[in-house]
């Protein structure tokens, strides 16, 4: 019945088939959450959200990241409540924030701390922007650019809003806002959310549901006007997000069919009985249970955040002076079967079954918490009358992120047990010009400069490691492995850009605009690594994007477009690295990739052909590279020479070829290609307001249609195709790495997802009834992996909300 009513609902929003819109988060959001276009007076590099992408209260940075063009934004595997963010190559996807990301995302000018889960349920927003290239213009920026959101501030008079949802999977949300003034000067504004479903996600093993979205917010602010020109806001915010994001396949037969996982680790919580009473340690074979509460933590994840911010300003005719403060507390306690309840693919056993342990079959279980204070001074404003106005500041963090982790290997091996406190504090000095040459040309330039100290200390939670071996975790093994403990890492970062604007050039205002810019990402060590002599310290990365491009707003801003070519060069930047041991078995792994070029170009266009219908459409074309060095030549000749030689890349032993499938080599000798860099994506999207006066409401139907082109998940672009292939010792193996059905692995095929909604306003904007379905057409997208298995993007979702603003 579902499955008709999102092809009757499809089928009257749309004349022809409509390419599908890629949802990552399991919260169907109405299409008017389109992407931005060409917004005049904004720099192209910056694209600004429409008010109505962000006027839900469980909209969240991956759902808003959906609209940039060359920007793949994933949940990350095992972890829903950490966003996985690569915009044209800059970034990485890790089931930990173990390191920064390479784009910042910042609340009310605070950044987040590097470990904090950045996929959060978004309060109402006074605006939300992209930042597409590194700025100079705050205190913190990554290798790629900036999320920013500003959320609501108090209002001066007593309004607010409430609203309900119902759908599919037994979601049920309530969210509700309040504006009140106190008195002449103070204002405060109180606003929470509560989301609940059941999980999409059937769990064939236990009879659980897995992959729900239970998430919850709760915030206060008071803003207080000292004098006209002297302010204070003050904010407190609750965030808890237990999104799951657990790998998962497409399930027939025995009474499974649709979308399944195998697991036997239960999500249910005990108090009194490990969740892995029975294991033994893998390096004695000895039984030893797991260290720490986490041994108490059932399947899934649970974070906690609070961020508390103090905002002062002072206004003077011409300068501005702000002071903000934050202060940034998380809790996350994590348990993920990587491998669904199987022993990692392998070439000898490419699609291994669910072995029903209850301990699972690629655990990771961790129990971290993260502590961030910053301080920024900030100074803005114009000299010389308005041609010229200045950007100056300074900011402190310092971050503490204390991790009691293990891992477990099926049926019942514990690989590792330790704990890892990493402390940094940083200084971050930044400033930026802006000229004014009339109305023709605009002309900017910045510079910062980012100084970072890192510390990592470590310990072993095995009693046996009171006497240390070497693969206990300790100080002195990693100054024995010749792993520096301490990181002092810094860069100088530049960004200059220029507009020139061709006023009323044929049919309208055409601009032309270019921009070069210096990102920096910091780097830290491999934090998933099982033994301390393969905790390597990761290098930073620094990144120059040069982008430029025209714009225009034609036909009496009918229609705006924005058109641009851009070009990356990085340095070897922090992420997940391909990793296997002796016996083919992949490992997580961090580590810096290769250096990297990429090229393309960037499409956003905006038309209102008829009053009242909107089409929109964002494009991105990229082709990424990594670069060869020396040692990589080497690599690659040795993978040839071992494959012509009888070796086949993943077997174990020695049938092997090693130094293929590693690193940036893929099995068959080649580079491979970047992760999250789909050559193509696409969003399209129309909006038509049709106002009924007669019955005093408005209709609007929506639909947003999203493609990813193929994507390689993990660096080393290895996967399993069907096939068998003989190694040299005369073995045959059912799998190989070069042809065939694909199995299981790091390759995501091509996709469309499609989004569409039909609302009903009131002509006073007071009450809204809204029909919304997300995945309409219920299509299969593998947006993750991890150790090879496939996290899939959520089915067909759908739900009816109602809201009420007064």
């Amino acid at each position: 019945m579902t499955h008709r009513f999102c092809q009757l609902l499809l089928l009257a929003l749309l004349p022809g088939a409509v390419p599908a819109f890629a949802q990552t988060a399991p919260d169907p959001a109405p299409p008017e959450a389109s992407a931005p276009a060409a917004v005049p007076n904004v720099p192209g590099y910056v694209l600004v959200i429409p008010a109505q992408i962000v006027e839900r209260a469980l909209f969240t940075p991956v759902a808003a990241a959906r609209s940039v063009p060359n920007l793949f934004s994933v949940p990350a595997p095992g972890n829903g409540a950490l966003a996985g963010h690569i915009l044209r190559g800059l970034g990485h996807v890790a089931p930990l924030g173990v390191i920064d990301p390479a784009i910042t995302t910042s609340i009310d000018a605070v950044p987040l701390a590097g470990g904090a889960a950045s996929n959060f349920g978004l309060f109402e927003t006074r605006s939300l922007t992209w930042e597409t290239l590194p700025g100079t213009m705050s205190g913190r920026s990554g290798l790629a650019g900036t999320l920013d959101v500003r959320l609501a501030s108090p209002g001066n008079r007593l309004a607010g809003f409430g609203e309900f949802a119902a759908g599919a999977f037994g979601r049920r949300r309530v969210a509700g806002a309040l504006d009140m003034p106190l008195s002449a000067g103070i204002a405060v504004r109180l606003e929470g959310y509560l989301h609940n479903d059941s999980g999409w996600l059937r769990n064939t093993t236990t009879g659980e549901r897995q992959n729900d979205q239970n998430m919850a917010g709760l915030r206060g602010a008071m803003a207080i006007t000292i004098t006209p020109q002297l302010r204070w806001q003050l904010s407190g915010l609750y965030m808890r997000n237990d999104a799951d994001n657990l790998p998962g396949s497409d399930c027939t037969g025995n009474g499974c069919s649709g979308r399944a996982a195998g697991t036997g680790l239960s999500g249910r919580a005990s108090l009194l009985r490990s969740s892995f009473a029975g294991t033994r340690d893998a390096g004695t074979g000895q039984p030893l249970d797991m260290a720490g509460r986490k041994a108490l933590f059932p399947l899934g994840q649970e974070t906690e955040g609070q961020l508390y911010v103090s905002a002062l300003s002072w206004d003077a005719p011409g300068f501005s002076l702000e002071w903000t403060a934050g202060w940034f507390v998380q809790g996350q306690r994590l348990v993920a079967d990587f491998g669904d309840g199987r022993r990692p693919a392998t070439l000898a056993e490419p699609q291994p079954m669910p072995g029903g342990s209850p301990r699972g079959g690629a655990v990771l279980a961790s129990d971290a918490s993260t502590r961030q204070t910053t301080q920024e001074l900030r100074a803005f404003g114009a000299l010389v009358g308005d041609w010229l106005s200045f950007v100056a500041g300074v900011q402190y963090r310092h971050e503490r992120s204390d991790t009691d982790q293990a891992a477990i290997a099926a049926p019942d091996l514990l690989l590792a047990d330790r704990r890892l406190s990493n402390r940094l504090t940083g200084w971050s000095s930044y400033g930026q010009i802006d000229l004014d040459l009339g109305n023709a040309v605009s002309l900017s330039a910045g510079l910062r400069h980012t100084s970072e100290r890192r510390q990592l200390l470590v310990a072993d939670n095995r009693a046996r490691c009171a006497a240390p071996t070497d693969d206990c975790w300790s100080q002195a093994a990693l100054a024995a492995a010749g792993i520096s403990d301490r990181l002092r890492q810094s860069a100088l970062t530049p960004r200059f850009s220029a507009l020139w604007r061709l006023s009323q050039w044929r049919m309208g205002n055409v601009q032309l605009h270019a921009s070069a810019a210096r990102g920096f990402q910091g780097g830290g060590w491999n934090q998933f690594a099982l033994v301390p002599g393969d905790a390597r310290a990761i290098d930073a990365a620094t990144a120059w994007t040069l982008r430029a491009g025209v714009r225009g707003a034609f036909f009496g801003d009918r229609l705006m477009i924005d058109l641009a070519g851009f070009r990356v060069t990085a340095s070897a930047q922090p992420g997940m690295v391909g990793a296997r041991d002796a016996a083919g078995v992949p490992m997580l792994a961090l580590g810096n990739t290769a250096p990297m070029t990429n090229h393309g170009a960037e499409l956003a266009a905006t038309a209102t052909p008829l009053p009242g219908l909107t089409l929109h459409a964002n494009i991105g074309w990229q082709r990424a590279r990594f670069a060869a060095d020396a040692v990589i030549l080497a690599q690659q000749a040795s993978c040839l020479a071992q494959r012509a030689a009888g070796g086949v890349p993943l077997a174990p032993g020695s049938d092997d070829a090693p130094a293929c499938g590693l690193g940036i080599v893929t099995p068959s000798g080649a580079l491979a290609r970047p992760a999250g860099t789909p050559a193509l994506t696409a969003d399209l999207g129309a909006r038509w307001d049709v106002a009924l006066p007669a019955a005093g409401i408005t209709l609007t139907p929506l639909v947003n249609a999203r493609y990813i082109g193929e994507t390689w998940l993990e660096p080393a672009g290895t996967s399993l195709f069907g096939g068998a292939v003989r190694g040299r010792s005369g073995t045959l193996y059912p799998a190989n790495t070069s042809a065939g059905p694909l199995l299981v692995g790091a390759l995501a095929p091509a996709a469309w997802q499609v989004q569409a909604a039909l609302q009903m306003r009131t002509i006073d904007g007071n009450w809204l009834l809204s029909l919304e379905c997300e995945n309409c057409l219920d299509t299969r997208w593998v947006q993750s992996q991890a150790l090879g298995q496939p996290v899939l993007a959520p089915p067909r979702l759908w739900q009816l909300r109602l809201r009420r603003r007064f």
